[in-house]
């Protein structure tokens, strides 16, 4: 039988709550500037949004951001 312990149980939770809300973030950001430029390639709208991403606190690399756009469609 697993068991987790207490600690590792919410610091899993706190960690997934952070890492949905960075993606969420990034989604919002591409989808503007998806909005503006359709036909943009992924490794464009990461280059254009990177900054903000920074000011946000998000790391994403750019092969993470890649699977992401391609994950959500």
């Amino acid at each position: 039988m697993l068991t987790l312990s207490r600690q590792a149980y919410y610091s899993a939770k706190k960690r997934y709550k952070l890492v949905t809300e960075a993606n969420e973030y990034t989604l919002y950001l591409a989808s503007l500037q998806r909005s503006i430029h359709p036909k943009m390639s992924c490794k464009k709208i990461y280059i254009k949004i990177r900054k903000d991403l920074e000011e946000g606190g998000i790391k994403i690399g750019r092969d993470k951001f890649i699977s992401l756009m391609v994950g959500e469609g």
